[in-house]
């Protein structure tokens, strides 16, 4: 895996080191600029999005992994097990709410780490995997506000570094200047626009709901059963069952 991730990052490099860019990469860096400043302004409201796009992402690399473990070097078959493991993870993920929760924290996780620390090696790219599972799990238990802060950073990044490279800035300080402030200006509008009731746990609070419906209804059965119960009248009825089978039998 440590290969696979140290051609991923000669491949960044190299974009990073480009002086000057051809106009096709232009658009292509305008696509990614909007893309980080949707995620920035609009990361928690396209939960699902994100969620299904990190799981397909990590299963993809999970595919990769695989097929490369097991010694295949036929391409194509590189091909289906990417697209095997991303279509799988990426639909458990968007059907599993707290499993796709952890999945999108642990891929912001890791995506920040990696940009951060540039690994090489196989140490450091572990850690990247420990930063991404502990954010993962923070995730599951803070939803709102890690989702938040990781797409506003991540949607900082991708933009100000896009926007740096379409002007033909330097990227120091000018992508960190940038960055920040996408980042800063997603952080206050996500927690403006996104306040705690609202949260989207709702495979949760529907079983919660649900459960909770089910139990009222019961509660108020059992209790109308008792408070409607009258012994006279049970007894009442309990003589005329008795009288209708005698006169059956005569």
């Amino acid at each position: 895996m440590a290969d696979v991730l140290t051609g991923i990052m000669e491949i960044l490099e190299r974009f990073r080191n480009m002086e000057t860019i051809p106009s096709v990469m232009i658009g292509i860096f305008g696509i990614l600029m909007i893309f980080g400043i949707m995620n920035c302004v609009l990361g928690y409201r396209l939960l699902r999005f994100w969620v299904m796009l990190f799981g397909f992402v990590g299963g993809a690399l999970a595919g990769l992994f695989v097929a490369r473990s097991m010694g295949i070097e036929d391409n194509m078959i590189y091909l289906a097990a990417m697209l095997g493991g991303g279509i799988a993870l990426g639909v458990i993920a968007f059907l599993v709410y707290r499993f796709g929760i952890f999945v999108l924290g642990a891929g912001i996780g890791m995506t920040l780490s990696v940009y951060i620390l540039h690994p090489t090696t196989s140490a450091i790219f572990f850690l990247c995997i420990l930063i991404g599972v502990a954010i993962g799990v923070l995730g599951v238990r803070f939803a709102r506000e890690v989702i938040i802060v990781g797409t506003s950073l991540l949607g900082g990044i991708l933009a100000g570094y896009s926007l740096t490279k379409i002007g033909g800035l330097a990227e120091f300080p000018y992508a960190l200047a940038l960055s920040a402030g996408f980042a800063v200006l997603g952080l206050i509008i996500q927690f403006a626009t996104n306040h705690r009731d609202e949260d989207e746990d709702e495979e949760d609070s529907a079983y919660e709901d649900h459960g909770r419906y089910a139990e009222e209804r019961k509660s108020k059965y059992e209790y109308n059963r008792a408070d409607d119960f009258d012994e006279e009248s049970y007894e009442d009825e309990e003589i005329s069952n008795n009288n209708k089978k005698k006169r059956g039998k005569f």
